[in-house]
This record gives C-alpha cells, structure tokens and sequence, in this order.
C-alpha cells in the first residue's frame, strides 16, 4: 500500500507480470537502491508503534461517537 511504503518501497501494479519481474531484477541487481530502500524501510517502520496505532484508533472512535447525525 503506498500510503504505508511511502518512499521505502518499489510498486507495481500487482497484476502486470513484466512490471513485477523487472522490478524484482532492478532490486537484485542495485546494491545501492537495495541498501537505500532497507534503511527507509527501517525509518518507516519506526513510526508504526502501538501508542500511535491506540492513540488514532481512540481518536476515530470518538470522533464516531461524537458525530452528530
């Protein structure tokens, strides 16, 4: 999904197998876009935690259940 990749990964439209294979040649064949798109992986992952995963789930749910319909 790219609004959780953002720039840390490669995507391909899933249902293009030309698309996918080259990608996954580019990747095996770039050490340094390999080794870039590992440490923003790690960077990205490091603002998925569960006090934000709790603190936007409590948000949303009160924000339903203070909706006025």
């Amino acid at each position: 999904l790219p609004e959780v990749a953002a720039d840390a990964a490669m995507l391909v439209d899933p249902t293009n197998p030309q698309a996918i294979g080259a990608t996954l040649s580019r990747l095996l064949i770039d050490d340094s876009l390999r080794r870039e798109l590992v440490e923003r992986g790690c960077r990205r992952a490091q603002q998925f935690t569960w006090e934000r995963t709790a603190e936007a789930t409590i948000a949303l749910l009160r924000g339903v259940r203070d909706r006025k319909i």
